[in-house]
């Protein structure tokens, strides 16, 4: 066999493979070093809506990143305006290292000039709020660059839209 098609795999994730050949002497099996892999990153075209109902309680978006420090957060959660779930970006304390980051997939446009996005905030604390903002390694957190900074009630919900139209980079990725 020289080539072998393997499914199920997550866009945009690394991945090692083992491959061990076949060889004439049983007791010593022919083998490779892993080959480590990158899976390609699925394209996704405007409009894009994301309402997180799909999602299990606690779970995280598939094809979504998650640069923060923590691999719990954010996560889905029970607590929505409309739907089933919603995603708890999950924030306290020292901002600078407590926060959490979500980054869309990648999506397929020329320029963010007239493009925004929109969702529905909850505030839990008396002073919180999201930035909105665009980065070119979604992976990478010090690529991020702040489009609007949005206050959130507290204790209730709101919609926001945050627009790009003065944005100038050539950043890919909305977070």
């Amino acid at each position: 066999i020289y080539s072998k098609e393997i499914s199920g795999l997550r866009p945009n994730t690394n991945y090692t493979i083992y491959v061990e050949g076949v060889c004439r002497n049983i007791d010593n099996p022919c083998g490779i070093a892993p080959i480590n892999v990158l899976t390609l990153e699925q394209n996704y075209t405007l409009p894009f809506c994301e309402n997180f109902d799909s999602y299990e309680n606690y779970g995280f978006l598939q094809d979504w990143y998650r640069p923060s420090r923590f691999d719990d957060r954010p996560y889905t959660s029970t607590r929505m305006y409309i739907g089933t779930a919603s995603l708890n970006m999950h924030a306290y304390g020292d901002l600078n290292y407590n926060h959490s980051t979500a980054v869309l997939p990648y999506i397929e446009f020329d320029t963010l000039q007239n493009k925004y996005i929109s969702f529905w905030g909850y505030g839990t604390r008396d002073v919180s709020y999201i930035e909105v903002g665009v980065m070119t390694e979604p992976n990478d957190e010090s690529t991020f660059e702040v489009v609007k900074r949005v206050t959130l009630p507290n204790g209730s919900w709101k919609k926001f839209v945050a627009d790009f139209a003065s944005y100038t980079g050539n950043g890919n990725y909305i977070a």
